[in-house]
């Protein structure tokens, strides 16, 4: 399907050369120390004057060989003795410049350790500017939620006062109708109330006319059972007016006894008291005879020893006969009166009996005036009945009316409660949803003061980060210029060490030694692409993971997605995994 090509990249032709390229003929060997790196042209007789190097550099005319073999052996030996003074000029410099050198490394390792704390300062700055615009992306996030949170609450906060006003309708709705219940149940309690009223008026009259019913038909039951004696011992009719007329007249004869009786019984009564006067005065009396009696016998007793004169006996003897003759005027009084009080109570009797006679007779006028009576009575009690059926037939009717009225009550009642339950849990709904928003709004308010606060942070972290970068940028340049010279020095020691490489080999060493430095410079540069787009990766990654932080199967059903926090755990994973690559850099 595709063609094969190389495994490996094919690596560019080097400009070395390769072995034994400087490897010369013996013929050129006499003039090899012409051939010294930067000999040809450099100034090597300082000390000599000008016109010897004048001559010097002229070109040697042709001499024989004895004369060309001792001159060659004057320069030889000019050369040595220069070149041994070469040696001492340059084993001073080479001092000169190793301590120079050694500062320069000291420099160099403090420049190093101060790139390395700045590299340090530098990741970690790197880090918390990581984490800041994670928390940037967040606050942005959170911001862009909050509006959305905000029009979401408008939004609720319309639906809530669109609920409220209904809320406030169905309150109205709801006092209105318990107004009306409550007028429906004081009507029915009013109607309840005149209606057990009435139902005790009825139970009452029922009870008071059963009661009458009950008396009128015993009175009934007397009344025909004495009609029914009446009725075997009627008469007629002219027999019955004469005894009517008799009857009126023995009335009035009866008033007339009865007016005598009275006052019979009033003397009667006064006979009898003067009767007691008259026994308690004989009482009296006879107990003073009695004692006059003993009195007497006592004088009598005494008579014989003691007599008396004539004048004293004779008011005694007196006294004793009217008291004798008095004894028998009250005696004879008492049977009198006796005589007249039989004769009285003779008459009363009589009258009695008179009247006994009239009492049955009008006793006989007075049932048939309670047969008629009762015949009315009946006819009453028949009405009654009657009335009192239409009022049981009302009262049931009304009390159909009521469990009517009373079904309907408990049906709006029912009804108002099932809808004040709704209008509840309706409004401790919206209360919750509100007492939420608030909440939620309250939190990310604080989390908004949190990450102003630590935007305000991170602008000064990023002055410091600036400022550090401008000092990493002033070391880098002090580093290449030390580069430079490290360099610079490199190539003067190559200079100095190639009078006694007689092979030329310097030259490689030294491209070799530039060919590493080169290789290191753009595998350093290749590290610092490679870090950034690790870095890049990491903050895409993680900005990948705050983005999938919820599940598809499990996401809330709102309007707004909302996008919850990544976990700690890969905040610190994504913000070590660019410091450890830094510190195996570094190592």
């Amino acid at each position: 399907m595709f063609s094969k090509g190389p495994r490996f990249q094919p690596q560019a032709p080097s400009d070395v050369p390769g072995p034994n390229s400087y490897n010369l003929n013996q013929e050129s060997q006499l003039t090899n120390y012409k051939r010294g790196a930067f000999l040809e042209k450099a100034e090597r007789f300082r000390d000599q004057l000008e016109g010897e190097e004048g001559e010097a550099s002229l070109p040697p005319a042709p001499q024989p060989t004895g004369d060309r073999y001792a001159t060659l052996q004057r320069r030889v030996d000019d050369l040595e003795r220069i070149h041994n003074e070469g040696k001492k000029a340059h084993r001073a410099e080479v001092e000169r410049l190793k301590q120079e050198l050694a500062r320069s490394q000291k420099q160099a390792t403090l420049l190093e350790t101060r790139v390395q704390d700045l590299k340090k300062s530098a990741t970690t700055d790197q880090a918390q500017l990581r984490e800041l615009r994670v928390k940037l992306k967040t606050t942005e996030t959170s911001v862009d939620l909050k509006k959305a949170l905000k029009e979401e609450t408008r939004g609720k906060d319309r639906t809530i006062s669109e609920l409220e006003q209904s809320v406030a309708l169905e309150k109205k709705r709801r006092e209105a109708a318990e107004t009306e219940l409550s007028l429906m149940r004081s009507s029915m309690e009013s109607d309840r109330d005149s209606f057990q009223s009435q139902l005790w008026t009825l139970q009452l009259t029922e009870s008071t006319l059963l009661t009458q019913l009950e008396q009128y038909q015993d009175l009934l039951a007397r009344v025909a059972t004495e009609y029914a004696h009446l009725d075997s011992t009627s008469l007629p009719k002219t027999l019955h007016d004469r005894l009517r007329h008799e009857n009126g007249l023995l009335q009035l004869r009866n008033w007339r006894l009865g007016r005598r009786l009275a006052n019979s019984q009033d003397q009667i009564t006064e006979l009898a008291e003067l009767i007691r006067q008259k026994q308690d005065e004989n009482a009296f009396l006879s107990r003073q005879v009695s004692d006059l009696e003993d009195e007497c016998l006592f004088h009598r007793q005494l008579e014989p020893s003691l007599t008396l004169p004539e004048p004293l006996l004779d008011p005694l003897r007196d006294s004793i006969t009217s008291i004798v003759e008095e004894q028998f005027h009250t005696a004879l009084s008492n049977n009198r009166l006796y005589q007249a009080s039989t004769s009285l109570l003779a008459d009363a009797y009589r009258l009695l009996s008179e009247e006994a006679v009239l009492g049955y007779k009008l006793a006989d006028a007075e049932l048939k005036r309670g047969e008629s009576l009762s015949k009315t009575l009946r006819d009453e009690a028949k009405q009654a009945r009657e009335a009192l059926q239409m009022e049981q037939e009302a009262a049931a009717q009304q009390l159909v009316k009521n469990a009517e009225i009373e079904n309907k009550a408990r049906a709006i009642v029912e009804r108002a409660e099932t809808m004040s339950l709704g209008d509840r849990r309706t409004i401790q709904q919206l209360t919750e949803t509100v007492r939420k928003g608030r909440m939620t709004e309250e939190g990310l308010r604080s989390e908004i003061q949190s990450l102003t606060s630590a935007v305000a942070e991170s602008e000064q972290f990023q002055a410091a980060y600036y400022s550090l970068s401008d000092e990493v940028k002033s070391l880098i340049a002090r580093k290449e210029l030390a580069e430079g010279e490290a360099e610079k020095l490199s190539k003067f020691n190559a200079e100095i060490l190639s009078h006694n490489n007689p092979a030329q080999k310097i030259f490689y060493l030294d491209r070799v030694r530039r060919e590493l430095a080169e290789t290191k410079h753009k595998l350093a540069l290749a590290d610092i692409d490679l870090q950034s787009a690790k870095s890049e990766n990491a903050e895409l990654v993680s900005e990948l993971e705050t983005y999938t932080a919820i599940p598809m199967e499990g996401k809330p059903r709102t309007v707004v997605t909302r996008v919850t926090r990544p976990p700690l755990s890969m905040l610190n994973r994504s913000s070590r995994q660019p410091e450890m690559e830094n510190f195996l850099y570094t190592k």
